[in-house]
Parts: structure tokens; sequence; C-alpha cells
């Protein structure tokens, strides 16, 4: 599992530096939001444990918890 996960991080950074080079500025701010969600859950271990058994309301409460905290980059984003 733990492959697994490196192998998102990879796809994540490919992702990110694809969309560097784009002009829609709005779709790479979401691509790099969508990072730090990644990096969030993967510190808390969420991802590789949602994997393993899935539960939609733990995931749904982190995934809650990592909005609220990045909060302010959401209202950058619309604003």
């Amino acid at each position: 599992m733990h492959n697994f996960n490196i192998f998102l991080t990879i796809n994540l950074l490919l992702f990110i530096v694809i969309f560097i080079f784009h002009e829609n500025f709005l779709l790479y701010s979401l691509i790099c939001l969508i990072t730090l969600i990644h990096i969030q859950l993967s510190k808390n271990n969420i991802l590789i444990d949602y994997l393993h058994q899935p539960n939609l309301i733990l995931f749904i409460q982190y995934l809650l918890r990592i909005l609220t905290t990045y909060n302010f980059l959401l209202v950058y984003l619309l604003f």
C-alpha cells in the first residue's frame, strides 16, 4: 500500500508540472488544492486506511476538516 501512495504522489506532481505551464490559472489552483488535500490525507494515513477499509463517514469528516483548514485558499480562488 505504501507503493500505491507513492504512485499517487508522483501522479499529482506530474499533473502540477503539466498545469504550471497551462494558461488556465483556476485549473492550476484546483490542482494545488487537491495536492494539499492529498498531502494532509497522507500525513494522517487516512488515504491508506480508507483504501483498506472504506468508511465514507470517517473520510468525509477528515475531508471537511481539511477544507476548513485550507478555507483561505478556497476564498482566494473564488474571489
